[in-house]
């Protein structure tokens, strides 16, 4: 499996849909394992 770690003490977090809320233009957004959401993870 493929990790990424989450900014801001969001903790590691399988990459999977499940974690994905969305993508736009200039991000990936993500919620960690205790669905707390908010994430956002530079494209590119």
């Amino acid at each position: 499996k493929y990790m990424i770690d989450l900014p801001n003490g969001g903790g590691k977090i399988p990459l999977v849909p499940d974690y994905c809320e969305s993508v736009d233009g200039t991000a990936y957004h993500f919620r960690n394992w205790n669905h707390a959401g908010g994430y956002r993870y530079p494209r590119g």
